[in-house]
């Protein structure tokens, strides 16, 4: 059977080593249950799943941690101090440094802005119920020349006021999280989160440049741009693949 190592003095090796497998399952049990009903009191049911490929989970994931930051690093805080040395495992530490370090929070704040911005009104639009797909040019070409409105001109995203008004989201829609956004000008204010204006136009400019590669069917010498409109309706197409996805989506596109 292999043993498991345990640091510290003799007696407290003994007493680690002495803990069942049920009461140890128990106490990381309690701490779930804490972190829940932390949670649930502000309306959060679950955090992103990014352990899966569901589209835009990382910027939600980004979102989330952006919107609650204080909240996580103090239950990181608690979870260290209610420990007989008060010191984090390897995998805490990381979790913690990087909830304080700016390099990371700029990266994710740049995340959700984007989704805020761009990513959730855009497919608001695109799920509206009986949205033909070949009608979906002038949206796209309508979300190119707002990026590029951003690229030119930051300030509706990352200008002071931007929560307060829906000049920084596409379509004109309100922001999803705008506490997120706050924080984010709360961080900024107190010298952190410099980075963001440069890192925000970089990843614009990439976001445009693919968002050209994968509209290309809809260029204004395509085939779809030259469709008369009772054609379109005619070959009507589904804005999303969502009737595809699942088990009883691989027998809708055999049969």
């Amino acid at each position: 059977m292999r043993q498991t190592l345990v640091s510290g003095s003799p007696e407290q090796r003994h007493s680690a080593q002495r803990l069942s497998p049920t009461l140890v399952a128990a106490m990381h049990s309690s701490w779930q249950d804490f972190f829940s009903a932390i949670m649930t009191q502000r309306k959060v049911k679950a955090f992103p799943s990014t352990s899966n490929t569901r589209y835009g989970s990382y910027c939600n994931a980004a979102i989330e941690i952006l919107a609650n930051l204080n909240l996580y690093c103090d239950f990181l805080g608690k979870l260290r101090n209610s420990k007989g040395q008060m010191v984090f495992t390897n995998l805490e530490k990381n979790i913690s440094d990087a909830l304080h370090n700016d390099a990371t929070l700029s990266d994710l704040a740049v995340l959700a802005l984007y989704r805020m911005s761009i990513s959730i009104p855009c497919m608001a639009c695109v799920r509206v119920p009986n949205t033909n797909h070949l009608d979906l040019g002038p949206m796209h070409q309508d979300l190119k020349t707002f990026i590029q409105l951003l690229i030119n001109n930051p300030s509706p995203v990352l200008g002071p006021g931007a929560a307060d008004t829906a000049a920084g989201v596409f379509g004109g829609g309100s922001w999803s999280r705008p506490k997120a956004l706050q924080l984010k000008h709360r961080l900024h204010n107190t010298g952190l989160l410099v980075n963001v204006p440069t890192l925000w136009a970089i990843f614009l400019a990439g976001a445009l440049a693919t968002w050209e590669h994968f509209t290309v069917e809809f260029a204004a010498d395509s085939l779809i741009a030259s469709m008369l409109p009772d054609k379109q309706c005619k070959w009507w197409m589904p804005a999303t693949n969502n009737l595809n996805k699942g088990a009883l989506g691989s027998l809708h596109v055999m049969f």
